[in-house]
């Protein structure tokens, strides 16, 4: 069992970090930009794996989720513009965007 919190405000992340200004935020890791909704979690709910495609040249990434958030995962991913990950202060955040 993963427990999660939800935001939807910079205020509530402030609060769960810890941290007092936005412009802190945005130095820990938070994107800020056209986000709707987020969760905090003690634990990180994927990894991350980067590639070079061969025929295009172009970098690109693609997640592994833990099994508790694979669905969750995929949601956020497919979201619009998708999602953006930091930890801070021992737990983990993401957020996902709409561009």
């Amino acid at each position: 069992m993963v427990n999660i919190i939800m935001f939807d405000n910079a205020e509530d992340i402030l609060n769960l970090t810890g941290l007092t200004t936005r412009n802190e935020l945005w130095d820990a890791g938070f994107n800020l930009d056209d986000w709707d909704v987020g969760f905090c979690c003690d634990k990180k709910m994927h990894e991350e794996y980067t590639y070079t495609d061969e025929y295009d040249g172009h970098e690109y990434a693609e997640y592994e989720w833990v099994p508790e958030a694979h669905w969750l995962g995929f949601q956020m991913e497919s979201y619009c513009a998708g999602f953006n990950y930091c930890e801070c202060n021992g737990k983990h955040y993401y957020t996902v965007h709409h561009s």
